[in-house]
């Protein structure tokens, strides 16, 4: 786990988020949190000053500490999940991973949050999708069993999934010719 990736994608967002839960600590910024190891616990002014933020500047930081991480839910059930290929999209600026469920879904994750974690999804490191009885999905990424992560995912249907089949053959279609 790369701490000051962590950082910079806080400094970013401007909207930190801290939650224990289990003993743990647990840092981001409601798109993505982090299992927190090997630092004092946290609040606002240790993580302020970790990332250098002067006190003039510290008014447009949100910084909070909340009761619930979505994974630890019990009515979450969970499923594991396939990357999909090596293959990186991007969607609106963002550049994307695409993993696959036994949902009929493709779930993205924008990879600036898989950056902090440094894992090999084909080697120990694992990612489940964990669903809430209203169908809200959540990304659980492990390495081994030690949860390291949580990540909403960006979730496209398979009416999206059937547009770029199309678009592909199309494309593949059109090859060789003058656009």
């Amino acid at each position: 786990m790369k701490i000051q990736k962590i950082m910079s994608l806080l400094k970013k967002s401007k909207r930190i988020y801290l939650a224990y839960k289990d003993g743990r600590q647990w840092i981001g910024d409601g798109a993505a949190f982090y299992a927190i190891h090997n630092l004092p616990e946290l609040d606002e002014d240790i993580i302020l000053a970790m990332l250098d933020v002067p006190e003039d500047k510290r008014i447009s930081y949100t910084v909070e500490t909340i009761d619930w991480l979505p994974f630890f839910d019990e009515d979450y059930s969970r499923e594991p999940a396939e990357q999909v290929g090596d293959t990186l999209y991007t969607h609106y600026g963002r550049t994307l991973q695409a993993f696959s469920f036994g949902d009929g879904f493709v779930y993205m994750i924008d990879i600036k949050y898989l950056k902090p974690i440094e894992i090999d999804f084909f080697g120990y490191g694992t990612a489940f999708v964990c669903k809430s009885e209203n169908g809200e999905a959540t990304i659980v990424i492990r390495d081994g069993l030690v949860s390291l992560a949580v990540v909403k995912p960006i979730r496209i249907g398979a009416e999206f999934i059937e547009e770029i089949k199309s678009l592909a053959s199309k494309l593949n279609s059109e090859k060789g010719k003058d656009l």
